[in-house]
């Protein structure tokens, strides 16, 4: 996976540039993630529409807190609010597909060769940035909520400041000069950094299948067989002098490649 270039200059631009590379992770997070993604938020999504209406307000921009909101509760409302989804999700590298820490850990092996100190924020780019927060700030698109339910503005400003608390995490910095009032959260932010880096690593790790009955060779003919290292995922093996079938492509994988290539 080619996933810099030689115009990339520091390591804080991995996989948050627009390229070829990042769209393609990102069609491969919603196809093959759907299951994955709903089975770990949607039980916060419910738990967060039960909470009673003054735990539902988490605005933090002094100049945008409405009339008999208070910054000190939202606050609070934030750190719950985003703790359940955090906790969720940093409880769920069990649950991810296969093939999803496969490209977890593909990305860090590629990352730590030119920036070993980055391995984990660039695992996090793709985890967090493409694929849990736009589901969190979005919801309804990815099926998480019911199609009759109607989000409130105060709770869409709920999902979207946890996705910024949940991108600093992943990328480990603090909240600064930026966006001033989000500063509160910076204890918040370091108390919860070895959580993430944590689930990170576990995510990029992948389990060794283990089988109690290897079939002789011949038994292998034309399979495949997956490599861990960077450079080849995939590679066939053919036992005999068979060559390997190559299912041919059909129209929705043209339409979809089209679609990719498009944009």
């Amino acid at each position: 996976m080619y996933l810099y270039d030689d115009e990339i200059d520091s390591e804080t631009e991995l996989l948050r540039r627009t390229s070829i590379a990042t769209r393609l992770l990102s069609v491969f997070a919603k196809q093959n993630g759907a299951d994955y993604v709903r089975s770990v938020l949607q039980p916060v999504f419910t738990k967060l529409a039960e909470k009673p209406l003054e735990e539902r307000t988490f605005e933090l921009d002094p100049s945008k807190v409405g009339s008999g909101e208070d910054v000190s509760r939202n606050k609070q409302n934030v750190v719950s609010a985003t703790e359940l989804f955090l906790n969720a999700i940093c409880a769920s590298a069990n649950e991810a597909p296969r093939a999803f820490r496969e490209v977890c850990h593909c990305i860090l092996t590629s990352v730590r060769e030119r920036y070993p100190e980055a391995k984990y924020t660039a695992v996090g780019a793709f985890i967090f940035l493409r694929f849990f927060c736009p589901a969190i700030v979005s919801p309804e698109s990815e099926g998480l909520i019911k199609s009759n339910v109607v989000v409130s503005r105060d709770m869409k400003r709920g999902h979207l400041i946890a996705t910024k608390v949940i991108q600093n995490l992943a990328n480990n910095v603090l909240f600064g000069a930026k966006e001033t009032y989000m500063i509160v959260l910076n204890d918040f932010l370091t108390s919860n950094i070895y959580k993430v880096t944590s689930f990170l690593r576990e995510i990029s790790n992948v389990p060794t299948i283990m089988s109690s009955h290897t079939p002789p060779p011949m038994e292998r003919t034309n399979s495949l067989s997956v490599k861990s290292d960077t450079t080849s995922v995939i590679s066939a093996i053919s036992t005999d002098d068979a060559s390997l079938e190559v299912r041919p492509m059909e129209e929705k994988d043209y339409s979809c490649l089209h679609r990719v290539l498009f944009d």
